[in-house]
């Protein structure tokens, strides 16, 4: 387990072990239950609110976007690029 300040790996029982528990008990966030990214949903449990939010841990710092298809990533491929329209055009030309 890495300590965050000093950025060395401490591997000696039971430092180690405490480490793990603080970082897992109390540091750890989780963007699922952070109410500036996540809200109920009585389906779902929860869902992503849409828009940006700032989630952060000790060993990263982002910004998660979400829109109505789920979260924004510049390599999504939209609805209007289907690629399962694309193969089947592809295979239909391939069989002539």
């Amino acid at each position: 387990m890495n300590s965050t300040k000093s950025k060395k790996i401490i591997d000696i029982w039971p430092i180690n072990k405490y480490q793990q528990y603080f970082y897992f008990k109390a540091m750890r966030n989780i963007w699922q239950f952070d109410p500036r990214c996540a809200e109920l949903n009585d389906y779902l449990i929860y869902q992503p609110k849409i828009g940006s939010c700032q989630f952060n841990n000790p060993e990263f710092e982002t910004t998660l976007t979400f829109d109505d298809l789920g979260r924004k990533m510049s390599n999504r491929i939209s609805r209007k690029e289907d690629p399962g329209i694309a193969i089947a055009e592809h295979l239909k030309l391939s069989i002539h």
